[in-house]
């Protein structure tokens, strides 16, 4: 058995053939690269297990629902089979710049235990071009 990732990304998806491949490799080109990669299919209709599939790195796992649950039921699945510490999501039709975890990773493992989520900004981008930025903020507790 590999070893234990340092965090496991989860991918839920459903019908995302046209997305997922984008996804996938913004994680798999990440900068850090201590991780395990989890695409939970919930059940997809079109042709994304086949998207999928050709992939070999062997830090991309591939559960399939015989049954749709649902996005909560996907990152669910995702949840039970990680294997790592910290677990981070990302939506099927979503990308991280490539040097995302290498930031944020370093935040919660040097972090007091009181540290539950680290978070980022976003910038969305729709297919016109057109998008919002998310600028940083704080939030306390």
């Amino acid at each position: 058995m590999p070893p234990t990732p340092a965090v496991s990304v989860i991918i839920p998806t459903y019908n995302r053939a046209k997305t997922i491949e984008r996804a996938i490799d913004s994680v798999l080109n990440q900068t850090f690269s201590d991780l395990e990669l989890i695409v939970v299919d919930d059940c997809s209709t079109d042709f994304t297990v086949d998207v999928i599939k050709q992939y070999t790195d062997e830090r991309l796992i591939y559960i399939r629902h015989e049954n749709n649950r649902g996005e909560g039921g996907a990152r669910n699945t995702g949840i039970r089979n990680s294997r790592a510490k910290y677990i981070a999501f990302l939506d099927s039709d979503d990308e991280w710049f490539p040097n995302k975890l290498e930031k944020q990773m370093p935040v919660i493992q040097e972090s007091d235990s009181k540290v539950g989520i680290v978070y980022s900004h976003y910038i969305m981008q729709y297919e016109d071009g057109s998008g919002a930025h998310l600028e940083n903020t704080s939030i306390k507790g």
